[in-house]
């Protein structure tokens, strides 16, 4: 999947394709989630500063700039801001001075969601029998592959593939309880608003 387009592909996710989603990309999903707001914050840093450059022009407004060590440490503290907000779901501090509100509200939006969905199928995770965890996150992790398991254990690979795809549907089935007891205290069918448009389940 494309990193920059997972966001995209995980907001228009059925609820059982977003908990596929975060097994697929477990190992490095939540590094995907910040490398992608990091690049979000640069955008919307970006059209910040635009919107204030056209505010001065048009209003005849001289700007009196700094050192290039104040400019930087500005850049700086505005990106940490930015990310802050995007991350704790503060779309109004984030996408303050910005003109493409709505499209970015629908991406922090996702990204608020995709973080508690990631919390949730961490937890169900840990539901696991400790025979079943232990085989499970080791493989999500990348630490060990089927072969791996098969010259430690001696069990077949098709057994391994086998107490693999049970875990993975454990998982999957006891983080869908979880959504749907959060859905129903939503009072909607699992759904996420931004603008215009409405993800559901």
């Amino acid at each position: 999947m494309g990193r920059r387009s997972i966001v995209e592909q995980y907001s228009i996710a059925t609820m059982e394709k977003r908990i596929e989603i975060i097994l697929d990309n477990y190992s490095n999903f939540t590094r995907m989630l910040d490398g992608y707001v990091e690049s979000l914050s640069i955008v919307i840093r970006n059209e910040r500063e635009y919107n204030r450059s056209v505010h001065f022009r048009s209003n005849d407004i001289r700007v009196q700039t700094s050192n290039i060590s104040d400019i930087t440490s500005r850049i700086a503290i505005e990106n940490v801001s930015i990310q802050e907000a995007i991350n704790t779901g503060d779309a109004d501090s984030a996408l303050k001075g910005t003109d493409m509100f709505a499209s970015h509200r629908w991406e922090i939006e996702t990204i608020c969601m995709m973080r508690d969905d990631y919390i949730i199928v961490n937890g169900a995770l840990k539901l696991l029998r400790d025979n079943e965890y232990n085989l499970y996150i080791s493989y999500l992790n990348r630490k060990k592959s089927c072969i791996d398991f098969v010259e430690e254990t001696g069990i077949t690979y098709e057994g391994i593939r086998s107490r693999l795809y049970r875990c993975r549907n454990n998982v999957k089935k006891m983080a869908v309880e979880f959504m749907t007891i959060r859905s129903k205290n939503y009072g909607a069918a699992d759904r996420y608003s931004a603008g215009n448009l409405v993800y559901a389940a």
